[in-house]
């Protein structure tokens, strides 16, 4: 398989480097800061490979994404490789670290 691009946030750049992203199980090339939802939809198209996010979001930024990501055949995953799940009002809709990839 070739490397991968990686796209992330700014707040993210001291987890993800090209040998930290998951403990190293991934084999990265680039790696792009970019903000906003942007990232999904660089990763539905084929543009980017993953993005994992290890900083704070709401359910609201990320359902869309999620939801665009999926119809491209991609998915957004727990660290643990569950599904990114919502509806947690007792969470007060903040989500948990994820990686998204197609």
């Amino acid at each position: 398989k070739d490397r991968e691009k990686a796209i992330c946030n700014w707040c993210d750049t001291d987890f993800v480097g090209t040998d930290g992203i998951n403990g190293g199980h991934y084999d990265i090339e680039k790696i792009n800061y970019i903000g906003s939802s942007y990232k999904f939809c660089l990763i539905a198209s084929g543009e980017a490979d993953i993005y994992p996010r290890i900083s704070p979001t709401c359910e609201w930024d990320t359902a869309a994404g999620h939801a665009i990501l999926k119809k491209a055949g991609g998915n957004v995953t727990l660290l643990n490789g569950e599904e990114l799940r919502y509806g947690f009002k007792e969470n007060s809709f903040k989500n948990p670290y994820f990686v998204a990839k197609n």
